[in-house]
């Protein structure tokens, strides 16, 4: 009688743990999405501060880039993981509090 209220006790608090895992995953997700757009929005291509974010980190990638383009393309994708990281983050502490 014991071992089946263990063995029910316990296979309850691992599906609680489970599913809450699942619901935690996909509320970051959604999350993240949220404030990836929302962040979007505020960067654009003829936004001085943009603007003036991609010319220096491509100056600071030129003399390891194989030119012009390439250390442009480079300060871009630096730019989006930038965003990528901060969307993250916020949507961390979303789910943290």
């Amino acid at each position: 009688m014991a071992l089946t209220f263990s063995a029910f006790f316990h296979t309850i608090r691992i599906f609680g743990g489970t599913a809450g895992a699942i619901y935690m995953g996909h509320f970051l997700a959604q999350r993240e999405k949220l404030h990836s757009n929302l962040l979007g929005l505020h960067v654009s291509a003829g936004n001085w501060i943009t603007d003036q974010n991609v010319h220096a980190m491509t100056a600071g990638l030129y003399a390891k880039s194989s030119g012009m383009a390439a250390a442009g393309g480079r300060a871009i994708d630096l730019i989006a993981a930038r965003l990528r990281l901060q969307a993250y983050s916020l949507s961390i502490l979303d789910g943290s509090y």
